[in-house]
């Protein structure tokens, strides 16, 4: 049989999560635009400024350059030494060449208009200087002022220019710096909310989910997912809870079937144990059919005891049970239990000890000894032969303490835990004595029923102590 959830899958969970992706690659590529634009500015303003410093170098150059040649022409002039007259061909001829180097460097429009007038006054100071008679050199030295002064203003308009630039770029750096904070902090915020909404929207239901499953691993079938909203993993808790539905009407039908097989195995078995009896009180009976008999009497009293387990662990699955509860003497109960069976347990010696001389306490009396008796039996499976079983009665506060004793193998801490679950045996016990798992559960059950508690306390090789705890009626 197989459990589907038909209902339509939703995508809550998958959309916010494709969103929340996309919002971070959408912040990522800003960030990345925003560093990429910023680089570029960056390296345009840096090859700016580098242009610029070339050209106020070249202006510099020109500078020496043109008093250079005026030095070399008034010396020639002054002295008449034709070396003179060479090197300043040279120095004019480094001009010329400066002046050409030094419009390739111009970067801007006013760069380029001052570049003109310097080209316009070196031409007119070139010539001035080719043509001025050697005895006259003021009017040449009016030419050459106007020259430097035209150097000069380029000078200052690359200054103010480089000034500019490398203003703008500090602007440009602050401004990235800003939006990279601001976009560094959007991506963390991003990040953080995301991650909260995503713990909050998994995490939590998982850990919900988490916890139910187990409790329903451990046989708590009542429990259902809590479905926080409709998204994959509430899809996810309908699922399961579809599938605890299933599991529920499964066990319910399963129940229902051994119940009704166990109700009807009752009446041939009391017609067997009761036909058994009859036979056995009759005096014209061998020894061996004596044996025999009693043989069949014994399992007949067994099997009717794990059929009563059966029963009550049914009872209890199905919320069925209910107690026949009176108030009894728990001493004078338990005395009882433990005088029977010494009369049926001859191979173990039995002790009844009592802190008080009377326990009166509401309980269903048939129920109670049906707990006693299997841990009775327990304790006798489980010990060597005239060993000693001990049952005490004991007032504690508002609670009476019943304990069954033994001296037998005892058990690991870690296998304690596992007695009380259904159909649950240690595996070295398995070997040593039948049984169908059920009887600790059931007593358990019980027990739980009279608003009490049992509980086992055992120590491998020194006996296990197990202590059924009732509730007393307040005086």
């Amino acid at each position: 049989m197989k459990f589907m959830n038909t209902r339509r899958r939703p995508k809550g969970l998958r959309t916010f999560i494709m969103f929340w992706m996309l919002g971070l690659v959408v912040c990522f590529a800003a960030f990345a635009g925003a560093l990429i634009w910023s680089t570029t500015q960056l390296q345009a303003m840096e090859a700016r400024i580098y242009v610029d410093s070339q050209a106020l170098e070249l202006s510099h150059q020109l500078e020496t350059a043109i008093l250079g040649e005026r030095r070399e022409d008034l010396l020639y002039r002054a002295t008449g030494n034709s070396e003179h007259v060479r090197l300043r061909n040279k120095e004019m001829a480094k001009a010329v060449r400066l002046l050409g180097m030094l419009g390739k460097n111009a970067t801007s429009e006013e760069e380029l208009s001052i570049v003109r007038l310097v080209k316009l006054r070196f031409e007119v100071y070139r010539q001035s200087a080719d043509a001025q008679p050697l005895e006259d050199v003021e009017p040449l030295r009016v030419k050459t002022d106007e020259l430097l002064k035209a150097v000069e203003m380029f000078r200052i308009q690359n200054r103010n220019q480089m000034t500019r630039t490398i203003q703008a770029s500090a602007a440009l750096n602050e401004q990235v710096d800003r939006l990279s904070q601001i976009l560094i902090v959007l991506l963390v915020m991003a990040v953080v909310a995301g991650s909260a909404i995503l713990m909050y929207r998994i995490i939590q239901p998982t850990l919900a989910l988490t916890r139910v499953s187990q409790k329903f691993g451990q046989g708590d079938f009542a429990v259902r997912a809590r479905v926080y909203r409709r998204d994959e993993i509430g899809h996810l808790c309908d699922t399961f809870n579809d599938m605890a539905d299933g599991i529920c009407a499964l066990e319910q039908d399963r129940l229902h079937f051994v119940a009704s097989v166990a109700h009807d195995l009752k009446n041939p078995l009391i017609v067997i144990g009761g036909a058994a009896r009859r036979i056995r009180r009759q005096e014209n009976i061998s020894q061996d059919q004596a044996g025999w008999l009693d043989r069949i009497a014994q399992q007949v009293t067994s099997l009717e005891t794990q059929i009563h387990e059966l029963m009550d662990a049914i009872q209890v699955e199905t919320g069925s049970l209910e107690l026949n509860s009176s108030e009894h003497d728990l001493v004078a109960l338990v005395r009882r239990i433990k005088e029977n069976h010494e009369e049926v347990y001859r191979s173990h010696d039995f002790a009844f000890e009592a802190g008080c001389e009377t326990c009166p306490a509401p309980c269903d009396a048939d129920r109670m000894e049906r707990v006693l008796t299997n841990l009775i039996s327990n304790a006798v499976k489980y010990s060597p032969e005239h060993s000693m079983v001990t049952l005490s009665v004991a007032r504690e506060g508002v609670r009476a303490m019943i304990t069954v004793k033994d001296q037998g193998m005892g058990m690991a801490p870690e296998d304690v835990s596992r007695l009380f679950k259904p159909f649950s045996r240690l595996s070295r016990s398995a070997d040593q004595a039948r049984g169908t798992g059920l009887g600790l559960f059931s007593a358990m059950r019980i027990v739980e029923a009279h608003g009490g508690a049992i509980s086992i306390h055992s120590t491998p090789g020194q006996g296990t102590s197990v202590r059924v705890a009732l509730p007393l009626p307040r005086s």
